[in-house]
């Protein structure tokens, strides 16, 4: 299967950050910092961000975050015990961030196709126009047809203001070029891919934007 950047300008140039990315010292990492030991919680180029232990003996926080360039800091042979607080709290913040940006690049990837393929999506398509109060008005779009497997689908999206995840599953799936799987989020902020099911692509009217709001 392809990927999903040769169908989406924008995310080719996720492909090329990882494959230059170096990788020795990368998150999770054990280095040797002014500062005393640390643990890599983020990286970006030739930025990281590195969690150390606070001065004070007696300081409540885990850890303090500084920034560095890689070319300031070193590997270090012994990595920080497991069982150490800089430990908890590093991964902590590792967590944290890896939610953030997997959040960021799904709404990104998911409005790159949204964007990029939403006018090919073959069959039948109705708008309509809903009232959200103080906030004015969205537009909703309705896409009933078969992809070119002969799969139906059925499905409504928000045009304006422009929802992103999952919609780009959606749209794949009704050209035809879906993987089987579609994007969700867990209660702890987690995007993940599970099995899509009928519902998914198969649903009508969206559910938050009932017909009797539709706006005449």
């Amino acid at each position: 299967m392809r990927k999903l950047s040769e169908y989406c300008s924008k995310l080719k140039s996720f492909n090329k950050k990882y494959i230059g990315k170096k990788r020795e010292i990368r998150v999770e990492v054990s280095v040797l910092t002014d500062r005393g030991i640390g643990i890599v919680t983020w990286r970006k180029g030739d930025e990281i961000e590195v969690a150390v232990k606070p001065d004070r003996v007696d300081e409540v926080m885990p850890c303090y975050r500084y920034n560095y360039a890689i070319y300031d800091v070193e590997i270090s042979i012994d990595a920080v015990p497991k069982n150490d607080r800089l430990y908890n709290g590093a991964w902590y913040w590792i967590m944290s961030q890896a939610i953030v940006e997997n959040q960021d690049y799904e709404a990104i990837k998911h409005r790159a196709v949204f964007d990029d393929q939403e006018s090919n999506i073959p069959g039948k398509r109705t708008d309509r126009e809903i009232s959200i109060g103080t906030w004015g008005s969205a537009t909703y779009r309705r896409y009933t047809g078969v992809n070119k497997f002969g799969q139906p689908f059925d499905f409504e999206l928000c045009l304006r203001p422009a929802l992103a995840i999952p919609y780009g599953d959606r749209i794949m799936y009704s050209l035809g070029f879906s993987d089987g799987h579609i994007t969700d989020m867990n209660g702890h902020g987690w995007i993940y891919r599970r099995k899509m099911r009928d519902n998914d692509i198969n649903y009508g009217l969206a559910k938050y934007a009932s017909p009797q709001e539709v706006v005449v």
